[in-house]
C-alpha cells in the first residue's frame, strides 16, 4: 500500500514539473527535447539549471505566438468608453 501512495506521490509530483520545463524551454525558444539531459548524470542538470536561469524570448518566438484573446475588447485609443480597461491601463489614468 505504500508503494501505491509513493507512485502517486511521484507521478503527482513529476508530471507538472516536465510541463514547467517544457514551458520554460520554449519561452527561451528551445524544443523540449532539451530536458532529455536530465539523464546524463550531473552535467545535464546542471546545464538545465543554467537554461532556467536565462531570460526569455522578447515577444513571440517558434513555440509561442502571444494573440489577444478572442471576446476580449482591443486596446486602443479610441476604444468605446463602456468597455472594460485593457491590461496595462494606469489606475491613475482618467477615464
Amino acid at each position: 500500500m505504500a508503494d501505491l501512495g509513493l507512485a502517486v506521490a511521484f507521478l503527482g509530483s513529476a508530471i507538472p514539473s516536465l510541463a514547467v520545463q517544457f514551458r520554460r524551454l520554449h519561452d527561451i525558444d528551445r524544443s523540449a527535447w532539451w530536458v532529455l539531459l536530465n539523464l546524463i548524470p550531473l552535467l545535464g542538470a546542471l546545464v538545465l539549471f543554467v537554461f532556467h536561469l536565462l531570460p526569455g524570448t522578447p515577444g513571440p518566438n517558434r513555440f509561442v505566438r502571444r494573440r489577444a484573446r478572442p471576446g476580449l475588447p482591443r486596446c486602443s485609443p479610441d476604444r468605446p468608453q463602456g468597455l472594460r480597461r485593457c491590461p496595462g491601463d494606469s489606475a491613475r489614468e482618467p477615464r
